[in-house]
């Protein structure tokens, strides 16, 4: 499913707002954002949705209770330019990809500060624990780790000015990246080379995130566990999308 709506709450589907009487719903053409972080901004990035869908054909599907209508259509090609599918192909399916990264990125951000809240709640429970010190000596420096990743991973830019005023995190990397690339009509030579940096990079920093959640963690859990402080999870962290107006 490319793209979806729904007048229920939904953790996958854009929520509607719907009236009685005639409704009209415009489709920007795009697949489903990447999860969203609070007041964040990514500059030169799509913000309505994910990657934009390539030329084709498509099925929009309705529901209404057990009542369910479909209709195909077809998505054309701008025709004021002339290039082959297969080089649209080509800069789709690589912004596809841009667009699963920063999925990727802000899926870590939550779960790592929903894991850095449980930790400082963690500290609190184990100040009585036979072995206090070595849960706040191994927790401390736990937080200090997901506190320095932060802004690693993500941007702190809620406007036009902070892009300028803080550092860019790699989500803001890749969404910058994202715009260049669906600005041209083909896949340039340094977008491809860029991409490469930058998933360089993103293996890198995901090797790091995987070290805090699969073994970092669980360290802190055995220590919680032998003071018998209840542990931390590493949970996925649910954001839901936002209303269509």
């Amino acid at each position: 499913m490319l793209r979806s709506y729904s007048s229920k709450d939904s953790v996958v589907a854009a929520r509607l707002r719907p009236k009685a009487g005639l409704n009209v719903l415009s489709w920007d053409l795009r697949r489903t954002a990447p999860t969203r972080l609070a007041g964040v901004v990514l500059f030169g990035a799509p913000g309505s949705g994910g990657a934009r869908v390539s030329p084709g054909t498509y099925t929009v599907r309705m529901t209404m209770g057990t009542t369910v209508q479909s209709h195909t259509f077809q998505v054309l090609q701008d025709p004021r330019l002339s290039v082959p599918a297969v080089a649209i192909a080509e800069r789709d399916s690589v912004s596809a990809v841009i667009a699963e990264r920063i999925r990727e990125i802000h899926d870590a951000v939550l779960r790592l500060r929903d894991t850095r809240g449980q930790v400082q709640s963690a500290l609190t429970r184990g100040r009585d624990a036979s072995n206090a010190a070595a849960i706040a000596t191994a927790g401390k420096g736990l937080v200090t780790k997901l506190e320095t990743m932060d802004p690693r991973l993500t941007t702190k830019a809620s406007n036009g000015q902070d892009i300028i005023n803080f550092a860019n995190g790699i989500n803001g990397q890749f969404g910058f990246l994202m715009g260049q690339v669906e600005g041209n009509p083909v896949l340039t030579r340094a977008a491809r080379e860029r991409l490469a940096e930058l998933e360089q990079l993103w293996a890198q920093v995901r090797s790091e995130v995987d070290t805090i959640e699969q073994v970092d963690v669980p360290a802190f859990n055995k220590l919680l566990l032998d003071g018998n402080v209840p542990g931390v999870s590493v949970r996925k962290v649910v954001k839901t999308a936002p209303p269509i107006s």
